[in-house]
């Protein structure tokens, strides 16, 4: 792995040209992120499907459209997205140093991050995503936090370090630390962001839902609005707009750390350290 060689090139970049680059990006790795996208994302729409079943009963779809399952289902994506989409997330962490990402690797840091995931992004993410009026933490103060557990690795709590010959007391960066770090001063630019991730994304979202109706139209004649409109063809759409975003999100990772610490110069510092180290030796 060379630091200073990059396969996505870090500099600081604007949201449009991430949502230009994000494109680039599936394109290059579409394969491996397929896979990831379906291994995480299929289990989440079999398990909104099984629960919200019982919301169509004695509706009739034709004249009634099910808002409360558009609503309940909206809910549980807000939700279930940060574990959805980690596989996604490790992949573009190796992809951007790595030519042949291992998916060894991948399965083994997930299975080392699981325990902050069910932690902060299921339960206190569950809790925070029933008061929608809260979701300004989620997309604002804290919009790259997967990226921070998944990518950095910080311990869960803070770790003292020990007092003897030569060493200060101190302690280590945790979690939440390094997430509020990361983020603070940013609230304005993040909204914005995410406003406009909204907008994009719903637009996207419904014109792929259209598509595959339109589709269905053509090929078997079938125009109606069915139960399969909504919990295969909605679901689809929701989730190819969600892993492309997930794509962008990761873009914006990278952004945010470029601007507020100088993050390429860090890598080419540490890969000229590295170079010296093995001279050295």
């Amino acid at each position: 792995m060379q630091l200073d060689h990059t396969r996505i090139v870090v500099r600081e970049r604007s949201f449009s040209e991430r949502l230009d680059l994000a494109l680039r990006v599936m394109r290059v790795h579409f394969p491996s992120l397929a896979v990831a996208a379906l291994v995480g994302c299929a289990p989440m729409v079999l398990f909104n499907n099984w629960l919200l079943g019982p919301v169509f009963d004695g509706l009739d779809l034709k004249w009634e459209p099910p808002l409360e399952f558009l609503f309940l289902n909206l809910l549980l994506v807000v939700w279930e997205t940060p574990l959805a989409t980690s596989l996604m997330t490790l992949y573009l962490g190796q992809a951007t140093f790595e030519e042949k990402p291992s998916w060894t690797r991948i399965a083994r840091d997930f299975r080392s991050c699981l325990p902050q995931l069910i932690g902060v992004q299921l339960i206190l993410r569950g809790l925070i995503t029933l008061p929608m009026l809260t979701w300004l933490w989620l997309y604002a103060a804290r919009a790259y936090l997967n990226e921070v557990i998944l990518l950095e690795r910080n311990p869960w709590r803070r770790r003292r370090r020990g007092v003897g010959r030569g060493r200060s007391k101190g302690s280590e960066t945790d979690t939440m630390e390094r997430a509020f770090d990361l983020h603070r001063s940013e609230t304005g630019p993040l909204v914005a962001g995410w406003m406009a991730s909204l907008v994009i994304g719903t637009l996207l979202m419904l014109a792929i839902w259209h598509g595959f109706w339109w589709l269905r139209a053509t090929l078997f004649f079938e125009d109606a609005l069915d139960r399969a409109s909504y919990t295969i063809y909605w679901q689809v759409a929701t989730w190819l707009v969600i892993g492309y975003f997930t794509v962008v999100r990761f873009l914006g990772y990278l952004d945010l750390r470029i601007r507020r610490e100088g993050w390429e110069i860090e890598l080419r510092m540490r890969a000229e350290g590295e170079r010296l180290e093995r001279q050295l030796t």
